[in-house]
């Protein structure tokens, strides 16, 4: 340990963020459960039980010393706070998130930065949708987090970025299956007769085609009138919306600012 206090501040803070930023632990052999609110009229939101979200064993080693401890505090109050949450979209019509990282704590309830990965995929049965993908789940995919927010009450968090991004190269281009380290837990409780293995990635223009289409629709309902109060309140607490196809940055919507929906 003494060895490690040596270190210069650079490479100690270094060392931290990699343990702060280690993905969550998701066992082999869980399941999905579809929530007890309502996420949409067809229920096809399916989550990881909470019980899984565990902190990865590494964190622990950040509380062995006093000094170890002050030092993670000072690394996180100077570095950004980073929510991950993959979701997959299966055959047009189930979707499924996954938390990959979490935000150690927050910084005067603010967390830079929520990361929403698009998964588009589909099962054995739908791989016609790997190049004529529809536009049924746009809604859904965009609103569902949204809407698990809302429904958790007044979080008092805001958000300083929400990224929405496709990155078709972590799983191809529709030739290879897609694993289960990046689409785990596939079974369903109380649906165990659906088999949603393998399953197979929607092509690389399909998948922008998707974004474009989720932007256009976030546009669209960012200048309604017409926004539920719920909802709207959920709005305000994000500042800026970006969208990212393959790691490259397509759009940026500050819209949430616009007259009526001003960040509180």
């Amino acid at each position: 340990m003494t060895g490690l206090f040596n270190l210069p501040s650079e490479l100690l803070f270094h060392i931290i963020g990699l343990v702060v930023s280690s993905p969550l632990p998701i066992p082999s052999n869980g399941k999905r459960y579809r929530p007890a609110w309502s996420s949409s009229s067809r229920q096809t939101s399916c989550f990881p039980s909470t019980n899984m979200i565990e902190p990865p064993n590494a964190l622990c080693l950040l509380l062995t010393s006093w000094r170890l401890y002050s030092e993670t505090k000072l690394y996180i109050s100077k570095h950004p706070q980073i929510f991950k949450v993959d979701v997959a979209v299966i055959d047009d019509h189930w979707i499924w998130p996954t938390w990959r990282m979490i935000p150690t704590r927050t910084t005067h309830n603010v967390i830079d930065s929520v990361v929403i990965d698009l998964i588009l995929c589909c099962t054995e049965g739908e791989r016609q949708l790997q190049t004529s993908w529809p536009q049924n789940t746009i809604d859904l995919t965009l609103l569902h987090v949204l809407r698990y927010l809302k429904s958790q009450g007044d979080l008092g968090i805001n958000i300083n970025n929400l990224v929405i991004s496709i990155d078709t190269t972590r799983y191809g281009n529709g030739i290879e299956t897609i694993s289960e380290e990046i689409v785990p837990l596939r079974k369903i409780d109380g649906l165990a007769h659906l088999n949603f293995d393998p399953l197979y990635p929607i092509d690389a223009e399909n998948s922008r085609n998707f974004l474009g289409q989720v932007h256009a629709f976030l546009k669209t309902m960012m200048e309604s009138d017409n926004l539920s109060p719920g909802l709207e309140q959920t709005l305000k607490r994000i500042r800026n919306i970006v969208f990212c196809a393959d790691k490259e940055v397509t759009a940026t919507n500050l819209a949430v600012c616009r007259s009526g929906i001003v960040r509180s």
